[in-house]
Formats: structure tokens, C-alpha cells, sequence
């Protein structure tokens, strides 16, 4: 276990807290792993997965042609 001051893992927890990368979180706990932190960081991953899980993504609308006219009435 490679020991971490423990404000160096409270100042990146302090920044990446409130990301929604998961990512970015995995970083961070390939770093911190063996902190209290690193557990932090493994349950904001199962929050943003449940999230994701409940809220998919939305499809962006299809762009408005110019106008508001259809494409097939212009002429």
C-alpha cells in the first residue's frame, strides 16, 4: 500500500467529487484506491450507472429544416 498524505486525497476528492465521468473516477481510483475516498469515488460511479440506468440520454431533434418549412415543399 503506497502511503497518500491524506490532504493531497482530500483536495483531488474535493475536485473530482462532483464529476460525471466515470472515467475520470476510475482515475482516481487507480490512484487512491486504498482510501476512504477511493471507496467514495467506486459509490459516485454506482450513482452516475443507476442514474444513467433510469435517465438514458436524450436524442437530440432533428435539425429544423429553414424556414420551419419540410424539405420536400420547397421548390
Amino acid at each position: 500500500m503506497t502511503t497518500t498524505r491524506l490532504s493531497e486525497v482530500a483536495e483531488a476528492w474535493d475536485r473530482a467529487k462532483d464529476t460525471k465521468s466515470i472515467a475520470a473516477l476510475e482515475a482516481f481510483i487507480a490512484r487512491y484506491k486504498d482510501t476512504f475516498y477511493g471507496d467514495l469515488a467506486r459509490a459516485r460511479i454506482n450513482e452516475l450507472e443507476q442514474s444513467s440506468a433510469v435517465n438514458p440520454p436524450k436524442q437530440a431533434a432533428p435539425p429544423m429544416p429553414r424556414h420551419g418549412l419540410p424539405t420536400t415543399a420547397r421548390r
